[in-house]
């Protein structure tokens, strides 16, 4: 498994800047003040971003050197975002968020169980009319559609390595 902490130590920006689907989704975005959950943040590349366009983040990864880094960036930019270390497998939401980035977090996991454990907690964790934005890898693609596939969900984006679900609310 790739060790995140020593990398991070290394390089300010180890994973680059948010990807494309993700800087689109929050530009077209008509709410404002959103509660945000990040789960696997890193350095914060989205999590940044998110609070720079005036939203709410939780941050939550493993590494200690990735909150330390986002906290010190939301500090110098006045940016509303906590940072907490907690291992993404067994992170239960004590609230619930208007929206949750799970971006390159699942491939990760060994085992479509570990998978399924993650997505139940987050499916619990989010607004009925709230989003699940995920980013990950081809192979998980079928796994995350046969999760998604109730009339619970309706995706808003499809593309080979993303999946956006809502949440629809209950009738």
């Amino acid at each position: 498994m790739t060790d995140y902490e020593k990398i991070y130590q290394k390089e300010a920006n180890a994973c680059g800047e948010p990807f494309i689907e993700f800087i689109d989704f929050f530009e077209h975005l008509n709410d404002s003040n959103l509660r945000v959950l990040d789960l696997a943040c890193g350095q914060g590349r989205d999590a940044i971003f998110i609070a720079e366009k005036g939203h709410f983040v939780l941050g939550i990864d493993l590494s200690k050197t990735g909150i330390q880094q986002i906290l010190q960036q939301a500090k110098k930019n006045n940016l509303n975002i906590i940072g907490k270390v907690a291992d993404a497998l067994n992170f239960v939401p004590q609230e619930k968020f208007d929206i949750i980035v799970i971006d390159r977090l699942l491939h990760m996991f060994k085992s479509d169980m570990e998978r399924q454990s993650v997505l139940e907690n987050m499916r619990f964790a989010v607004k009925n009319n709230g989003f699940i934005l995920i980013a990950d890898t081809p192979k998980n693609k079928p796994f995350i559609a046969k999760f998604f596939d109730s009339n619970q969900w309706t995706t808003v984006l499809d593309k080979t390595n993303f999946t956006f679900v809502r949440k629809l609310s209950k009738t």
